[in-house]
């Protein structure tokens, strides 16, 4: 069966190649890649705005974007040496002879002489026929002529049916399996769930989604990690999709070529690149500065819901949760199947105490996506506040169903056993998540609270101690450490932790 899913995956992967671009343009002497794109026309490609917005050098004169297929990189192996003009190079050395060596180093050959230059086939974008600002899609007409792929039939995919992302990372052609984990409004966006982190699909961006037939049945707008709270790593991803029938509508509006210098002027274009700003200021921490680019954007644009949702994560950031979900109330209301804004709005809702809110947006999430574990995970964080445990336990059961090695699932599952009094339970849920992750400080506080309550105060202590290594500003496990003291009759010790908790708690 795994070997069947591995050769539909290369069959999938030949049968896009010669459709499928990167996106990119020269700048200073190199190539820069933006994003992917594919034909759906002999004479036109779609992307994502954000990508052909994105490319730097775009607002220079004389800068021409391309668009290549996998094949040409394939035959197109310069080393990167001897794509830079000499007097780029002569600049490098005089600032830096290191970096020059260094450079010189890592490509010492020069290209292989018998590579094909036949088969280059390069794609000169001519400019842009149609756009739709509010899915982030562009139609681009091109000079040369390209291979088109077929469009599919979206009204038959079915849920946890397999599909196919294609396009580039940076330079590299690559084709990823996904699943669709529900059915969907076919005017609607959807998301494709695959078992790689967000970062391994950044360049497939404007990317076809496949069918297993090989036909398009929609277009890669972005995509988000799934993260555990402990190990902040993506456990998996979800991509985002604009589905076929949006395709085709702009498709169905194409008309007369603009000049992509004098598109990239309109307002709804340059709310785009004002937004693109902000995602680097935010990622850099400054999220004041990133919210000021944010607001530049909508005021030029007030349609883009992502821009709405990128501006509530900086609010959040800033501890505003009112604003932040205001920002996702906005999100929303532009976009009803934004699953992600109201997984985030249901967060800042916990933090605002509204935990019933919290439940109803953690109740659409999972209407909208039922494989979305972190909304399973916080939907019984939610319960549990509310002293609903038995039904905390039942969503953080379903957290681990769907992923057994969900370190923040058994922690949570953990703690609400303990509030039920099953205690042993309770612990082996905290060993769990200890062995999946041995530097999670909660875990090993929830654990010794578990001990203590059966009696174990030297393993309690042990346990809290372990937690303080790991967090040395857990003030909690310090006021914990000095209660299990207490216990023992350490009244000095345990009054030196109760101090510490005290100086480390500023709520």
């Amino acid at each position: 069966m795994e070997q069947e899913r591995d050769d539909q995956l290369q069959q999938i992967a030949e049968r896009c190649k010669e459709s499928t671009v990167c996106l990119k343009n020269k700048f200073i002497g190199l190539t820069m890649s933006g994003g992917s794109g594919f034909f759906v026309a002999p004479d036109k490609i779609v992307t994502n705005i954000h990508v052909i917005d994105g490319l730097p050098g775009f607002n220079i004169p004389g800068f021409n974007v391309k668009a290549i297929t996998a094949k040409q990189f394939e035959n197109e192996r310069i080393p990167i040496y001897y794509r830079i003009p000499d007097i780029v190079k002569n600049r490098i050395l005089r600032l830096s002879r290191n970096l020059f060596m260094d450079l010189k180093a890592k490509d010492n050959k020069k290209p292989n002489q018998s590579r094909n230059c036949e088969e280059r086939m390069v794609y000169t974008i001519e400019g842009v026929t149609a756009f739709d600002d509010k899915n982030d899609l562009v139609l681009l007409k091109v000079i040369e002529t390209g291979v088109p792929l077929p469009f599919g039939d979206i009204d038959v995919l079915e849920s946890d049916e397999q599909v196919y992302i294609v396009g580039y990372d940076g330079t590299q052609y690559k084709t990823i399996a996904g699943t669709i984990p529900n059915k969907h409004n076919r005017n609607k966006e959807f998301q494709i769930k695959i078992k790689h982190p967000h970062t391994d699909v950044d360049g497939h961006s404007g990317g076809p989604v496949i069918n297993s037939k090989g036909e398009v049945i929609g277009v890669v707008v972005s995509a988000e990690g799934q993260k555990q709270i402990s190990l902040m790593e993506d456990v998996h991803s979800f991509v985002t999709v604009v589905p076929l029938t949006v395709l085709e509508a702009l498709l169905a509006n194409s008309g007369e070529v603009e000049r992509i210098a004098v598109w990239r002027k309109r307002p709804q274009i340059r709310a785009y690149r004002k937004t693109d700003l902000g995602n680097l200021i935010s990622e850099a921490g400054k999220y004041e500065k990133a919210i000021a680019c944010y607001d530049t954007a909508l005021r030029l644009n007030p349609n883009l819901a992502n821009t709405y949702f990128k501006r509530g994560l900086a609010k959040r950031k800033l501890s505003d949760y009112e604003g932040a979900i205001e920002d996702y109330n906005n999100a929303i209301k532009l976009n009803p199947e934004y699953a992600t804004a109201y997984y985030n709005r249901g967060n800042a809702k916990r933090k605002l105490s509204d935990h019933e809110g919290a439940i109803e947006d953690y109740n659409n999430v999972i209407k909208l996506n039922p494989e979305y574990v972190m909304a399973y995970n916080n939907r019984g964080n939610a319960k549990d506040a509310l002293g609903a445990f038995e039904g905390a336990i039942e969503d953080h059961d379903t957290a681990i169903r769907l992923d057994p090695e969900h370190t923040a699932a058994y922690n949570n599952r953990g703690r609400a056993k303990k509030a039920l009094g099953d205690t042993k339970s309770a612990i082996t849920d905290y060993d769990m998540a200890i062995r999946l992750d041995p530097e999670n400080a909660s875990a090993y506080n929830n654990r010794g609270n578990g001990k203590k309550a059966l009696g174990d105060y030297n393993g309690a202590i042990e346990d809290y101690n372990m937690a303080i290594k790991l967090n040395p500003e857990y003030a909690l496990a310090y006021n914990n450490r000095g209660r299990a003291k207490k216990a023992l009759g350490q009244q000095e010790a345990a009054e030196a932790d109760f101090a510490k908790a005290m100086e480390l708690d500023t709520d």
